[in-house]
């Protein structure tokens, strides 16, 4: 049996590890599409990883100093794995991936 404050306990590390698991989930895509943008475009990681945080910005309608993947939720991580997902997606369809 787990005491009340126990479930709440329980139910808060298994959030904390399913968010840290989402934010590495949607890092690891995002930086894999500015870094496919930036050999494309032949621009520098500088430059597209600064143009990938505008584009994220715009997605997700924040201001550049809260568009960052350490600040996101788990539904926001999932967000962020969708668009980068279609924008992949997009980039095949255009012969760029």
């Amino acid at each position: 049996m787990v005491e009340a404050g126990g479930w709440y306990h329980v139910k808060r590390k298994e959030y904390r590890k399913e968010l840290s698991m989402q934010k590495m989930k949607a890092h690891k895509q995002f930086d894999r599409l500015w870094k496919k943008k930036s050999k494309i475009k032949k621009i520098s990681w500088e430059k597209a990883r600064n143009q990938a945080y505008k584009w994220l910005c715009s997605k997700l309608k924040l201001r550049p100093a809260f568009a960052h993947i350490e600040f996101f939720d788990i539904r926001t991580c999932r967000e962020v794995l969708r668009w980068c997902q279609q924008e992949k997606e997009d980039m095949k369809a255009k012969g760029e991936w």
